[in-house]
């Protein structure tokens, strides 16, 4: 006899697996047989939980052995070990479904016997007790039974439908039991009689279900067994392969092709390694669809932040517009009232502040088109204003012809201001108008006493005089607010007309 050593991962769990190789070289010949007991041991001492150093065996008596038989073309020894536990399973499953059927049958016998006693005499309750010890004894097998499996992790499954099966079926049908025996009238009895039978009935149909999946998942554990080797026979190969020599190629691809093949069968005839082959295509099909999804939903969400940072912007740029637009249309109306004056001495269009005005309102409307257009025709405006007043203040540097330009004005302010009198008093007209009006008068007047005379020009510098004292006139008429506004002429045109001599007299027009 020879101790060795076995060396368990895993450790501490409820199960834990280990390996320990016996080598059979020149110890045991093809055909003999092979004896062995595990011997399992717990180390600790706990006093307070009453707990001292211990072992337990397997097989668990004394006087037995586990027996193995030389047999180089047995199963490897996990398959064997598969295929013992399905036996045992449901050889006891068997057992314990025939003790159910014959407990099934005394209750039958008793419930028939009985249905029209008021009361159960000695012989009967003595058989209601066996009935009522017999179920309770097989409730506590299939317990036992669910224990024993429970410690494998593939069979855990069958023992937690072994343990609903005595905490529900089998203690409903001894509680059933007991009542039919606390029962003084026929009636009650039997419905409690005819419970306990249902209850059996239903877990005859459970233990028969058990069996059923007993089988299954023994041969789901081989066949996953079976792939287990596959690929560490795979491995293998592929690690000779790695340093093989080129001649071995040949044996290499053959071994290779043998444990595809032995693949492709096992894929053919286990329906567990089939629907797994195609849980995983499908686990993977929907990682890719998930994974899909996700790039999508990463897509979408960029473009909605796109569109709303662009929209933000736009929005941003278009309320900095707004504002900006606004000071314009605001300056290009100042600058329209400041350059009147100008444009009129000048003879020229005045400015049309309407564009940038328009313009303005078009943003208000989120026109961005009908926007720039309207800025480009205020920018044409203001193009065409610069160029007429260069030029008028060309013309202003010759006296002779700043002379005529205060002459227009000054007949331009008169045709203004009798057209807004025409139909009413001066006093009447709106103020702001009216002080408009007196401003560029005033600045008539400023511009006449500033007038450059030719040296030496006495009547000229006379007429000068003339025409700014007229220009008072006119400022101190539109104070005193007449009726209607003078329809003459103004002397003041005359006279810095002819003011100037006749050869230097610039040109009429009219």
């Amino acid at each position: 006899m020879q101790v060795l050593p076995l060396t368990v991962r895993g450790l501490p769990a409820a199960q834990a697996e280990g390996k320990v190789t016996l080598s059979l070289k020149d110890r045991a010949k093809e055909g003999q047989k092979l004896y062995c007991r595990l011997a399992a041991t717990d180390n600790r001492s706990i006093p307070e939980a009453k707990l001292n150093p211990q072992t337990t065996y397997y097989p668990p008596k004394d006087h037995e052995w586990s027996e193995f038989e030389v047999n180089a073309a047995a199963p490897p020894l996990a398959e064997q070990d598969i295929t013992q536990r399905k036996a045992e399973v449901e050889a006891k499953l068997k057992e314990i479904r025939k003790e159910l059927v014959e407990e099934w049958r005394m209750s039958d016998v008793l419930h028939r016997g009985t249905q029209k006693n008021k009361t159960l005499n000695a012989g009967e309750l003595e058989r209601l007790k066996k009935v009522k010890e017999d179920l309770r004894e097989t409730s506590n097998k299939l317990e036992d039974l669910a224990r024993e499996v429970g410690v494998t992790p593939e069979l855990s499954r069958l023992a937690e439908t072994m343990r609903g099966l005595t905490d529900r079926e089998l203690r409903d049908a001894e509680t059933a039991l007991s009542r039919a025996k606390e029962e003084s009238t026929s009636e009650p009895r039997n419905k409690q009689f005819q419970k306990a039978e249902d209850e059996i009935d239903v877990a005859l149909h459970k233990i028969d279900e058990l069996i059923k999946e007993n089988k299954k998942t023994a041969d789901e554990r081989l066949d996953k067994r079976k792939l287990e080797d596959l690929a560490r026979d795979q491995q293998e190969l592929a690690d000779k392969a790695k340093t093989a020599d080129p001649k071995e190629a040949a044996e290499l691809a053959k071994k290779q092709k043998e444990l595809d093949d032995e693949l492709k069968k096992l894929k053919e005839q286990s329906e567990a390694i089939k629907k797994a082959t195609d849980a995983a295509k499908a686990e993977e099909a929907k990682k890719l669809a998930d994974a899909a999804k996700k790039v999508a939903d990463d897509i979408r969400d960029l473009n909605q932040s796109i569109k709303q940072a662009e929209k933000d912007s736009v929005q941003d740029r278009l309320a900095e517009l707004k504002k900006k637009q606004d000071e314009v249309a605001k300056k290009a109306k100042d600058l329209a009232e400041k350059t009147d004056a100008a444009s009129r001495i000048a003879q020229t269009q005045p400015l049309k502040p309407d564009d940038a005005a328009e313009a303005k309102n078009a943003l208000d409307r989120g026109n961005l088109e009908d926007a720039i257009k309207q800025q480009e025709k205020a920018k044409q405006e203001l193009d065409r204003l610069a160029r007429d007043l260069e030029q008028a203040a060309a013309n202003s540097r010759d006296p002779r012809e700043a002379a005529k330009q205060l002459a227009r004005l000054q007949e331009d302010l008169r045709g203004r201001l009798a057209q807004d009198t025409k139909d009413k008093g001066l006093d009447q007209i709106p103020a702001e108008r009216k002080a408009a009006l007196e401003k560029q008068q005033e600045a008539i007047e400023k511009a006449a006493a500033k007038l450059k005379i030719p040296q030496g020009d006495t009547a000229a510098d006379v007429a000068r005089q003339q025409a700014a004292a007229d220009a008072r006139d006119a400022k101190d008429m539109l104070k005193k607010a007449p009726r209607r506004a003078p329809t003459r002429r103004c002397r003041r045109r005359r006279n810095l007309w002819n003011a100037w001599p006749t050869s230097c007299r610039p040109r009429s027009n009219g």
